[in-house]
């Protein structure tokens, strides 16, 4: 099997896994703890919050902010990685010099970018060098210049686009979030 065919397989994978999850979260049996549910209703959005990490099931076992922000970063990279597979099946399968093929490959490259940083982040956790919440924040960058991309040479934003830069900016802020309170649990 070659490694692109691989990469495609596992990405599928990974998209029918959060798929699945996130649209079955109140079929899940994983209760969050305390912990993730104390965090979750200080979020910007809790019923969100609590329906993404309801996905893992280490969730019902956190007990530090540690652990929960390694669940979250977990997450983001999954769910950015569903996203970014999903734009560049749709550019592949447009007419390759559609101004539209030419915006999603520019958003590939962002979410690739918005990947990098919360793996980075995720690594940067592990590390304790304090870099970790920087990282899960600048991944929001992605969605936003994807964002302004389609805004730019004014074409429509496709309501899928519009989902996937919420999903990113709901993610890197629930990192940030939870890597800026490592060390208080």
């Amino acid at each position: 099997m070659s490694s692109s065919l691989r990469f495609s397989f596992f990405s599928s994978l990974i998209f029918y896994m959060f798929l699945f999850y996130s649209t079955n979260a109140s079929n899940i049996s994983y209760t969050p703890s305390k912990l993730a549910v104390d965090f979750c209703n200080e979020a910007q959005h809790p019923q969100n919050c609590l329906i993404a990490l309801k996905a893992d099931p280490q969730i019902s076992n956190v007990s530090n902010y540690l652990h929960l922000s390694s669940i979250i970063l977990n997450l983001a990279i999954a769910n950015t990685t569903l996203n970014r597979n999903y734009m560049e099946d749709v550019a592949q399968r447009k007419e390759s010099k559609s101004d539209y093929v030419n915006i999603l490959n520019f958003c590939i490259q962002e979410y690739d970018g918005a990947n990098l940083s919360f793996i980075s982040a995720l690594m940067e956790l592990k590390s304790g060098d304090g870099l970790a919440s920087y990282d899960a924040k600048k991944a929001s960058d992605g969605g936003y210049d994807c964002y302004t991309q389609f805004k730019m040479v004014k074409y429509p934003i496709p309501p899928e686009i519009k989902k996937f830069v919420n999903d990113l900016y709901f993610f890197s802020l629930l990192g940030f979030d939870a890597v800026n309170k490592v060390g208080s649990t």
